[in-house]
């Protein structure tokens, strides 16, 4: 793909793309109640990850390049990321939260962690299982599906 891009400028484009999403979240995160300390509304997660996400690009913007070699601005491994979120958002609602999760994180592990296929699956399963268990039984919070 594209190849033999400065580092700097990566990472500047970059940090300049995640300073956006982050004034982006903090926006719409104000549109929602905040609630209290004690009792957070549906707002107060996405403002305080904005904000962190906001510091850390801001970091990134001022930080000093580590060497001169060229970089490859398109990695497939990305690719294979971006595709996976953006296929399981379209499969979020449409077959439920948890196999969503359990098909997105079972294909991460094989196609990225190179595992084995039975192991991916178990690992993918499990990982779904872990997401049900902190939303829909700890939080109790309603996911699609249930």
């Amino acid at each position: 793909m594209l190849k033999n891009i400065n580092p700097r400028a990566g990472e500047l484009c970059i940090a300049a793309v995640l300073l956006a999403l982050a004034v982006f979240v903090i926006f719409e995160g104000t549109k929602m109640p905040i609630g209290t300390w004690a009792l957070p509304g549906p707002g107060y997660f996405p403002i305080a990850l904005g904000i962190i996400l906001a510091v850390v690009s801001v970091a990134l913007l001022f930080s000093r390049p580590d060497g001169d070699e060229a970089v490859e601005l398109f990695h497939a491994d990305g690719i294979v990321t971006i595709a996976g979120v953006a296929l399981t958002a379209l499969l979020f609602e449409r077959i439920g939260a948890i196999p969503a999760f359990a098909i997105f994180l079972s294909a991460l592990f094989y196609l990225l962690g190179h595992a084995r296929w039975w192991s991916a699956i178990a690992l993918g399963v499990a990982g779904a299982g872990l997401t049900w268990l902190l939303f829909v039984y700890l939080l109790q919070l309603q996911l699609p599906g249930y």
